[in-house]
């Protein structure tokens, strides 16, 4: 917060009244700050840039000031460069600047300069905390040493070649002392629990100072070009810590970056935070964008999506735009009115015409009227097409209907059979005796007569053998020709009487027709004459032939009287016609020569009618 200028306080590495200079860089390095107390202090002091903490092996304000290699480690007070841990054998002051006597075969103290035993050189405090009767360091090693009397190294105590400081540790099953820190230009590697040379793609600087941090191995400087990572070791881009000792393949990559066969590559930007996935998988932690789905939101949500949002899978969660179904609405309805069941695809609003079942995928027959049927099971709703019949349609009318037209529910033919055939679907030929092949669509009774030899209402009987002809009345087969000599009856199938005079009689009543023969009488001849001998009888009567003159007589005289009326009766009716004609022929006359007598001839015939 400001308000005319001045900053309250500075940013990290900014110094001045408006925090505008930076500060030097070698108390700027991040990586380097110092805890002090709970608190870290990095960069510089607010007023005049005195850096709050400097590296190791340098001092003043400004960090600007080496310490002297002299000092155990090279290690001094970053305030006024006294040595932290003592003088190298041979040296002493404040910075081990002075050179010990050359009496001191094991070095002197570094405050008096006294001459040091061969024991308690590496004491913390030199001789003061040195017990002379034990030998023993009172209050421990300078750093670097080890052991009771600190006579051993670090690199002796661990086995780890440039260690130079270390720290034991103990437990109730083992106790061991593990290396710390590494001597400047190695740092101690974790892995391979040696001192390891810094990376070579670490930058250095202008100062003596190690290119990476002793403990972490962590480069100094920041890395050279093209080398990654915190300790510099990985050339492969956007990546923080490469495969151990593999500087081409990536095991952990940057924010925003995921490994993929060892390189990094770039979180997807459809995740519902923008380039924000797991390092190792690539998985967006949070979540896609809408419209995109997977683990690293690399596949697009269908547009039938509605509202374009799908699950982890790519189903719809919100249901399906258009005519679609499915878990990906991936599926057209099939045929449906509107829309159809998002999980079923069953067409709730019905059908198209044309179509029917639950996702109206089956045609209805063609056969149905309009191409309208029952969703459900398909039955015709209108009617079927002419020719068809049955709920579905799908039965043909007879071939046999007139216009192929027939019921729609029971088939039969609706008006008359064609020529031949009969029945209620016009399925049965009519009888084959008929003369011309028409016959009654009811019952198939032949309409006209039957042909020669046949009777009967369907012209399947056969004329009596006893006709004369094959032709016989179609009602009865009553014989239409006369019998045979010597026959009779309806079917001449009765036999005349032997009585009869050349065994002839009636047709019909089986009269003989030329008489009887001696000694029968009656109609068929059938009495026998009694008591005439051989002269015979009357066939009408019965009586004996030649019995009396007188009747003879008799008979004659009557003949002769019927004869001669007769004759008089033919005169009188010509002279009378001759008498019509010729008074017609004088009426004719009459009516041509007097015109005026017209009038009163009508009156007269007038007259005449209304008497």
């Amino acid at each position: 917060m400001q308000t005319n200028g001045t900053c309250y306080e500075c940013s990290t590495n900014f110094y001045g009244v408006s925090c505008d200079i930076k500060c030097d860089d070698i108390c700027s390095l991040n990586e380097q700050c110092v805890q002090d107390g709970f608190e870290f202090a990095c960069g510089c002091e607010r007023e005049q840039g005195n850096c709050n903490r400097c590296p190791k092996s340098t001092w003043g304000n400004y960090c600007e000031n080496k310490c002297s290699n002299k000092c155990i480690n090279s290690e001094c007070s970053w305030i006024d460069g006294i040595c932290t841990f003592g003088c190298l054998k041979g040296f002493y002051g404040s910075d081990c600047s002075s050179v010990c006597s050359l009496s001191c075969q094991s070095g002197c103290d570094q405050q008096t300069a006294e001459c040091f035993p061969p024991y308690c050189v590496n004491c913390i405090s030199g001789m003061s905390g040195c017990d002379n009767v034990t030998q023993k360091c009172k209050s421990g090693c300078i750093t670097g040493f080890r052991g009771e009397t600190c006579d051993k190294t670090c690199a002796e105590e661990t086995a780890v070649s440039k260690c130079i400081n270390c720290r034991h540790i103990s437990t109730p099953i083992v106790t061991l002392t593990v290396c710390e820190e590494c001597q400047s230009g190695y740092f101690y590697d974790i892995f391979s629990k040696k001192c390891k040379v810094c990376s070579t793609g670490c930058s250095s600087n202008v100062t003596s100072l190690s290119t990476c941090f002793p403990k972490t191995g962590i480069c100094r400087f920041g890395c050279l070009s093209n080398w990654i990572g915190s300790k510099c070791d990985c050339t492969v881009a956007n990546c923080d810590t490469c495969v151990y000792e593999q500087p081409q393949e990536c095991a952990r990559c940057q924010n925003g970056w995921f490994v993929d066969s060892g390189q990094c590559v770039e979180c997807s930007t459809n995740c519902a935070v923008a380039n924000e996935c797991d390092t190792a998988s690539g998985i967006c932690t949070s979540g896609c964008k809408n419209g995109w789905y997977g683990l690293k939101c690399l596949h697009e949500c269908v547009s039938s999506c509605l509202n374009r949002k799908c699950d982890v899978n790519g189903n719809c969660t919100e249901g399906c735009a258009g005519k679609r179904y499915g878990k990906k609405c991936d599926t057209m309805c099939n045929n449906c009115q509107i829309a159809c069941d998002q999980q079923t695809g069953f067409c709730e609003s019905g059908c198209i015409d044309n179509y029917h079942g639950d996702d109206c995928q089956q045609l209805c027959n063609d056969t149905c009227f309009g191409n309208q049927c029952d969703q459900s099971d398909g039955q015709c709703l209108d009617g079927c097409e002419q020719g068809y019949y049955g709920k579905f349609c799908h039965l043909t009318c007879g071939s046999n209907c007139i216009e192929n037209k027939c019921d729609v529910e029971t088939g039969t033919c609706i008006g008359n059979c064609s020529f031949g055939n009969y029945g209620e679907h016009c399925n049965i030929k009519c009888p084959s005796h008929c003369l011309e092949p028409l016959c009654a669509k009811e019952n198939g009774a032949c309409v006209s007569v039957c042909e020669n030899g046949y009777f009967g209402s369907h012209c399947n009987v056969s004329c009596p053998d006893s006709c004369p002809t094959d032709q016989c009345q179609k009602d009865k087969g009553d014989c239409t020709a006369d019998c045979f000599e010597g026959k009779f009856g309806d079917k001449c199938d009765q036999t005349c009487s032997n009585n009869c005079k050349r065994t002839l009689c009636h047709q019909k009543t089986g009269a003989c027709v030329d008489g009887c023969k001696i000694g029968y009488h009656g109609t068929s001849c059938q009495s026998t004459c009694t008591g005439c001998g051989s002269l015979g009888c009357s066939q009408n009567t019965g009586k004996c032939e030649g019995t009396s003159m007188n009747e003879s007589k008799d008979n004659n005289t009557i003949m002769i009287a019927g004869a001669t009326a007769g004759g008089v009766m033919v005169i009188i009716f010509l002279v009378v016609i001759l008498y019509w004609c010729l008074r017609r022929k004088k009426s004719d006359t009459d009516n041509n020569n007097s015109k005026d007598e017209g009038p009163k001839r009508y009156s007269e015939l007038a007259e005449t009618s209304q008497l």
